[in-house]
């Protein structure tokens, strides 16, 4: 936007190359006021919504920072061993660590490498990605419901407490959204633009959300179910740009398939499903959780899942598609209403207040014909990012941040309306006072949805930083060990700040277990009075670990009451 500015009294002093006729002059001249205006550029306001993302986010950050969560940590891990040259491996050390796509780890192994710290590299990669989501949710908006409704819901996701926190943490989910709006953003675009680029950067988007999250897969199943839609209802201009999305799509993926193909002998396109699936099976069967991630038999073979190597789980577990169809019907029947209550009333996604101004915005005006397909792409992806959430076993809030980032326009506009109602009304010749007083009500709408969603962050337990104690131990470890060691605990964080590896808990016998952890190597044991992640450790915490390899080395009470030991453990003696 500009606007046309003249000085009222002075002359303008500009300065200019010499023109032909004046030879080699200064080029410095003075130019009356009448002669022509002062064009001056106001900033965009693409800039100042990113300062104001960034802004937010930095204040959350120096408020709220602490110590690594547990996944945060498998994420840190990863990315010190890339980026000193180790290769692909976590916390466990158990072969490679295929889990996680590849691109977070990546951007966390550069970022360690200029930085020396995985977690300040891994918190500046979501701060930044985080900070510049506003710029695609402002794109969708202002194609889908005009410049003001853009404005609204990009503010809206720069200062949303569950997009700020995500935004510091450090995990996939930031940059994996960013992504992911770029291509919903582009991809409207296509539907309604000539031409090739949009369909090339749809796919670009999509593939790089694909190289973070698995969860990108949806993006192929839109663009083939809409390629079909558009032969049918004989839109071929358009089916052929779905095809050039898909084959920019599949030009970035190809490459981690065909790496996980040389990995594996096998064609996957991700990593989990497979993983996912046996755990859920094995759950129905009536194993406990740490029976199905950690068991492993008197002959020390681990059949856990959690104690393979991510190549073997690959290599070893096929289900027919009929199973695995099967599988998440019966999940979505057992889990699915729980999650949907979750996305509806949580207070984390601003529940009641987002889903009323989202009402507001979908149904208080007729919809004409451009809305309706407006309307339609983003219902459809909101169902699409909804659907597989339904079969998660263990749903956490911060898996729905692409169901809330959909959620933003029709929000918008719910406020757009309140605002353009508080205006209307004021016009109508109230006094002073009610009419300011009703020109707030909007504001005031936004700053409940704000208060509630911030005061359900601590509910979300991905984001939360881990107990300073951790800390604590991590220390004493690292002042009484030689070098790298191996720990035994029920979580990563200690291990992580030792700058050790972990081995968890195996389940098994007692006797068993010991001599698995002497195959093991390990250094320390820490056993925790409130986790008993094993048949044995309440016998361990009451009589002490029964192998003379075992030494009590440092005792504590945590937070919450519970005892906590740590063994000193000579595996090789």
């Amino acid at each position: 936007m500009r606007f046309l500015y003249t000085p009222p009294l002075i002359g303008r002093i500009t300065v200019s190359g010499p023109s032909r006729s004046e030879g080699r002059g200064s080029g410095i001249r003075l130019v009356s006021p009448s002669a022509s205006a002062v064009l001056i550029r106001r900033p965009d306001v693409r800039v100042l919504l990113v300062l104001l993302a960034l802004g937010v986010r930095l204040a959350w950050l120096a408020t709220h920072q602490g110590l690594l969560g547990e996944e945060s940590t498998y994420y840190a891990r990863l990315g010190e061993n890339l980026a000193a040259g180790r290769g692909w491996l976590g916390m466990r050390e158990q072969g490679l660590q295929l889990f996680y796509p590849p691109l977070y780890p990546l951007l966390l192994a550069a970022g360690t490498w200029v930085f020396r710290s995985a977690e300040l590299a891994g918190r500046l990669a979501s701060l930044a990605f985080g900070s510049l989501l506003v710029l695609p949710v402002w794109s969708l908006a202002k194609r889908a419901a005009g410049a003001r409704i853009a404005i609204l819901a990009a503010c809206l996701a720069a200062v949303h407490p569950l997009f700020v926190a995500t935004s510091t943490a450090v995990l996939s989910d930031s940059t994996y959204l960013f992504f992911a709006l770029c291509a919903w953003a582009v991809g409207l675009r296509m539907i309604e633009e000539e031409g090739m680029l949009a369909p090339i950067l749809l796919g670009i988007s999509a593939g790089l959300a694909y190289l973070t999250r698995p969860e990108a897969l949806l993006f192929p199943l839109f663009l083939l179910g809409l390629s079909v839609a558009s032969l049918v209802t004989r839109r071929a201009a358009l089916a052929r740009r779905c095809a050039v999305a898909l084959g920019s799509f599949a030009v970035m993926g190809a490459p981690y398939v065909i790496w996980l193909f040389t990995l594996t002998g096998q064609i996957h396109l991700e990593t989990k499903g497979a993983s996912n699936f046996e755990y859920a099976r094995r759950i129905a069967a009536g194993l406990s959780p740490s029976q199905a991630s950690h068991q492993i038999e008197d002959d020390l073979t681990e059949t856990g899942l959690g104690m393979q190597s991510n190549i073997a789980t690959l290599k070893t577990l096929h289900a027919p598609l009929g199973a695995h169809v099967r599988f998440l019907l019966e999940s979505t029947r057992t889990y699915g209403q729980a999650v949907v209550r979750t996305l509806i009333s949580s207070p984390v996604f601003g529940a009641p207040v987002a889903l009323a101004l989202a009402f507001l915005g979908w149904f208080a005006a007729p919809w004409n014909l451009p809305r309706r397909w407006h309307e339609a792409y983003l219902l459809t992806w909101q169902g699409l990012v909804v659907v597989p959430l339904l079969t998660l076993q263990h749903f956490s809030e911060r898996f729905g941040l692409s169901f809330l980032a959909l959620l933003l326009v029709p929000a918008a506009q719910g406020v757009d309306l309140i605002q353009q109602w508080a205006v209307a009304t004021a016009a109508s010749g109230t006094g002073l006072v009610t009419r300011w007083t009703l020109r707030g009500v909007p504001w005031l709408v936004v700053a409940a949805l704000l208060v509630v969603s911030l005061r359900g962050i601590p509910d979300v337990q991905d984001l939360q930083p881990s107990d300073p104690q951790e800390l604590v131990l991590a220390s004493w470890i690292r002042e009484h060990s030689q070098g790298p060691e191996r720990i035994v605990d029920a979580g990563p964080v200690v291990a992580y700040y030792a700058g050790a590896t972990l081995t968890a808990f195996p389940y098994a016998r007692s006797e068993v277990a010991l001599r698995y952890l002497a195959r093991q190597q390990v250094g320390f044991i820490i056993l925790r009075g409130n986790q008993h992640v094993a048949p044995y450790i309440g016998d361990w915490l009451a009589d002490g670990i029964p192998d003379p390899r075992a030494t009590l080395a440092y005792r504590t009470t945590a937070r919450g009451g519970a005892e906590i030991r740590i063994y000193r453990f000579q595996a090789g003696s």
